[in-house]
């Protein structure tokens, strides 16, 4: 991996010395490959990034539809009233194939509409992981080191953390500092005062969790 990365850094630094106009950086890759690599090679380097990342988008759709359909939707019904026979079928891995085909197309869908909005690699990256700090961090945390968090402080922590975030960024810019702070802020202050005003987690799913993070640890 390390290799690969400074091969990346390379090409990058070729382009910019050999092709100093050039309109988009995000195609540096691909006019580097066709423009200064033998016609035939340079096919083979171009299907191999395609090939490279195909299989990074597919992984990252496969693990988010996954995560959405036996984590993130059970858990928002349970929060809503939903019965636990209900979340408990929701769950269940009977159904789980054409579940997740479902809703593969569903994030793969909503993924391809992002990508026409977010041409930039590097301004899609950084929204990504603005949302990912600023929405989840706490969150994720708050669940390891606070027996006093609760499932639903944690899911409207995440969603106000991701929504001030988001703001943050069209209000300071994408590339600014402010959003990170400011959905950390949030998200950390909606957590604690969530957890407070809900119900304690049950005794049996503190005792799971514990069982969890010990095992995780050994």
């Amino acid at each position: 991996m390390a290799l690969y990365g400074v091969a990346g850094a390379l090409i990058g630094t070729a382009a910019a010395s050999v092709l100093p106009n050039l309109s988009l950086p995000e195609e540096a890759f691909a006019a580097m490959a066709e423009m200064h690599v033998p016609a035939g090679l340079g096919g083979v380097v171009l299907a191999a990034g395609v090939a490279a990342m195909m299989s990074t988008a597919s992984g990252a759709m496969i693990a988010a539809s996954t995560v959405a359909r036996v984590d993130v939707i059970p858990t928002l019904k349970g929060l809503f009233g939903a019965s636990h026979d209900d979340v408990a079928r929701a769950r269940s891995e009977d159904a789980s194939v054409f579940k997740d085909r479902v809703y593969v197309v569903v994030v793969g869908l909503l993924v391809t509409f992002i990508s026409m909005l977010v041409p930039s690699t590097v301004v899609a990256l950084t929204i990504a992981y603005n949302v990912l700090v600023g929405g989840l961090l706490v969150a994720i945390l708050g669940g390891l080191i606070w027996k006093r968090g609760t499932a639903m402080g944690a899911a409207v922590s995440m969603g106000v953390g991701s929504l001030v975030t988001l703001v943050s960024m069209a209000v300071f810019g994408v590339l600014a500092n402010a959003p990170i702070y400011l959905g950390l802020l949030s998200s950390a202050l909606v957590y604690v005062v969530v957890s407070l005003l809900t119900k304690r987690t049950s005794d049996e799913i503190s005792t799971e969790w514990s069982e969890r993070i010990k095992e995780a640890k050994s």
